[in-house]
């Protein structure tokens, strides 16, 4: 009996979304989403709440390859699949070790 072929598989997100929360300063709460806009103080501060939302959908990098290149037939995905999930938390600086300011 032989050894399963091993094969070399890549997945990548083909499509996904996040959806903030709390975003800490940076949210311009007090502006509708067209006046919100990045300037040089747009910024999350140390204390401040991130949390979002998330979902990402997965799939075989040959396949995605394939469909790009308009391959009639592109191949069965050996790998696929959803991503749901969230993260909420203070931002804080770090130990003193780390290199930045």
């Amino acid at each position: 009996m032989h050894p399963p072929a091993v094969v070399s598989v890549t997945g990548v997100a083909k499509d996904g979304w996040i959806d903030f929360v709390n975003f800490g300063g940076a949210a311009q709460p007090n502006k509708v989403p067209e006046d919100r806009m990045p300037d040089d103080q747009f910024q999350i501060n140390f204390g401040e709440r991130l949390k979002a939302y998330f979902h990402v959908e997965l799939d075989d990098l040959r396949v995605q390859q394939a469909l790009h290149d308009r391959v009639d037939l592109p191949p069965d995905p050996h790998i696929g699949g959803t991503l749901d999930g969230d993260f909420d938390f203070d931002l804080e600086r770090g130990r003193s070790g780390q290199t930045f300011p």
